[in-house]
């Protein structure tokens, strides 16, 4: 749970788990609102080591953050790994990221999940939540409100050494 309530330094405290976020070339934004982490869209991330937090291919969950850019080309939002189903980390990692025409894409052990039908990619502030239910389907809101949606059997576990926010980040070794 990071609220991002620090507001200033090198890292975003984890109010749950003590996992603070470690942030890469990103500078703090305050409003009157809250605070958030502006990138530049070149090199900056937010970095978490996830530690033991693992979720089997048995286990629910759900994803979300906030968003706001008026970027027009592609980008990752998230990532824990490639998600290609090409590279070692295939069965656990996730990427979410947005293509060219604006739609988020939800990339895990080579699926293409198109999470979104329009273009959220405006300037202004959105809500994405990804929900996992094993019995059921992978879902995706934007705002509270349901976007897209596909069966749940495919999707596996989730895992990995760590959690990227604005960028694609992996393991090699």
């Amino acid at each position: 749970n990071w609220r991002f309530d620090d507001a200033d330094g090198m890292f975003a405290t984890d109010h749950v788990r003590q996992r603070d976020a470690v942030i890469n070339g990103a500078r703090w934004t305050i409003e009157p609102q809250g605070n958030a982490v502006t990138f530049d869209g070149v090199n900056d991330y937010v970095r978490v080591d996830k530690g033991n937090v693992n979720i089997t291919d048995e286990m629910d969950f759900t994803l979300e953050f906030w968003f706001n850019s008026a970027q027009t080309d592609s980008a990752t939002l998230f990532s824990n790994g490639t998600g290609t189903g090409l590279s070692s980390d295939s069965i656990f990692s996730w990427n979410i990221a947005k293509d060219d025409a604006g739609m988020i894409h939800v990339y895990h052990n080579g699926l293409d999940f198109i999470a979104t039908n329009n273009d959220y990619f405006d300037g202004e502030w959105h809500h994405f939540a990804l929900v996992l239910n094993r019995q059921a389907n992978l879902t995706s809101y934007i705002d509270g409100n349901l976007e897209n949606s596909v069966q749940a059997l495919p999707y596996r576990e989730f895992g990995g050494s760590g959690l990227y926010l604005g960028s694609r980040g992996y393991y090699t070794g």
